[in-house]
């Protein structure tokens, strides 16, 4: 039976950025598992947008170390993942106000370049935004959007694999064998690949290759929605991606004349989705 040091599920950004880290940080024999191709899951269908306003100080961190990876990616990964420093603006209606000033306090005092500003500086950047129910405006001048499958993801699994790392993709994981409550193998067809280590990034599938090693994981899976339209009659897409608390929508720039745009918080689901069965269109 073949071995690894540690097998990564799934290839999307969480999987290819964990397998290279993996063998960055000294690990020798490292495989990587995609059942379709890279970035074929939510990271290909990802709006994309890099911001740093959370609540949270962990993902706070996790973020503004995103953040300065984009910035410096060729010479820390290597290549261009298409990352647009255009600037993120946060829109909050007046009621939401004091979580606002508390989260804008806390990034602050954990280095993230995030300011309040008027609605006349806003408009200094966008000109033909309305925001009469905006009652708190964030900017980070250094956030902005990037191009998530074939820039980013590829470039870490290419430099994964110049690394010696070994990608296996259009291959389809079939069981995890646990033996004395520790992980000891994974299954993809009639082949074991043994391993200590297992590292799940399957995204909506997580939870079915979770049960194989007897976790649980309390996940649904439900549909979002984003779409494309030309804006080139209206002056071209928006300056920067938009966060719009207020309407509950976020925009950003979408390739020479079009902008994408999503349903933002709060929202409700439709009915849970089968990720086998998923339609993109």
């Amino acid at each position: 039976m073949k071995t690894a040091d540690a097998i990564v599920i799934g290839a999307g950004i969480n999987g290819s950025a964990t397998a290279l880290n993996l063998l960055l940080r000294g690990m020798k024999s490292v495989v990587l598992l995609e059942k379709n191709l890279i970035a074929s899951g939510g990271t290909g269908d990802s709006a994309a947008i890099v911001r740093q306003h959370y609540s949270h100080e962990a993902l706070i961190k996790l973020v503004k170390r995103s953040v300065d990876v984009f910035r410096n990616f060729d010479d820390l990964i290597g290549g261009d993942p298409a990352y647009h420093r255009t600037g993120w603006a946060f829109l909050v209606p007046e009621h939401a106000s004091d979580g606002f000033d508390r989260n804008i306090a806390m990034q602050q005092s954990l280095g993230v370049n995030t300011r309040r500003i008027s609605a006349d500086e806003l408009h200094d950047i966008e000109p033909r935004i309305q925001i009469p129910d905006v009652g708190r405006i964030a900017f980070e001048e250094d956030s902005g959007y990037c191009e998530p499958k074939n820039s980013v993801v590829h470039a870490y699994v290419r430099r994964f694999i110049d690394l010696g790392g070994r990608l296996l993709d259009n291959t389809q994981v079939t069981g995890i064998t646990v033996k004395k409550g520790r992980v000891a193998s994974v299954q993809i067809g009639a082949e074991s690949i043994g391993t200590p280590n297992v590292i799940l990034a399957a995204g909506p599938w997580s939870a079915k290759v979770a049960a194989w090693a007897c976790v649980k994981l309390p996940i649904e899976i439900t549909r979002e929605q984003e779409f494309v339209v030309e804006t080139g009659p209206l002056g071209g897409p928006p300056r920067m991606p938009f966060s719009d608390f207020a309407q509950a929508i976020y925009y950003r720039p979408h390739t020479g004349t079009r902008t994408l745009l999503g349903r933002g918080f709060p929202k409700e689901y439709e009915s849970v989705a089968d990720p086998d069965q998923y339609a993109h269109q």
